[in-house]
């Protein structure tokens, strides 16, 4: 599971995988799909109750919990947040905050990195 800030549109995007079962030629197959859901999150920091609600029916409440704790921590709600840079290019355009639920590591990465705390994609730095 990743999670993702997007400050323009003052939301969290949590993608996941889950396992699929379907029918193809007679048989029985699993498959992994990949499903998203976001929270709404205000200015100061304070989810959208009925957004959280869904999440959470899923199981994903805690990780996304701690992920706006440790926004909270990092500054970015406050009136004097400056944006960061990507940690693996530098780059500062349309960087975001990644979360890792299992390592619980708080990331800065542009929309070409994003995909790294995942482990769906490999970058060389």
């Amino acid at each position: 599971m990743t999670l993702l800030y997007d400050r323009e549109r003052g939301r969290i995007c949590c993608r996941w995988k889950e396992p699929a079962t379907m029918r193809f030629q007679g048989r029985e197959v699993v498959i992994n799909r990949q499903r998203t859901g976001s929270v709404r999150v205000s200015e100061l920091g304070t989810m959208n109750k009925r957004d959280f609600a869904t999440i959470r029916k899923g199981g994903r409440g805690k990780a996304v919990s701690q992920f706006v704790k440790a926004l909270q921590r990092s500054g970015v709600f406050t009136k004097d947040y400056a944006p960061e840079v990507c940690e693996i290019c530098g780059g500062s355009r349309g960087v975001r905050a990644c979360f890792h639920p299992e390592t619980h590591r708080l990331a800065w990465l542009c929309p070409e990195h994003d995909t790294v705390l995942s482990g769906q994609q490999t970058v060389a730095a």
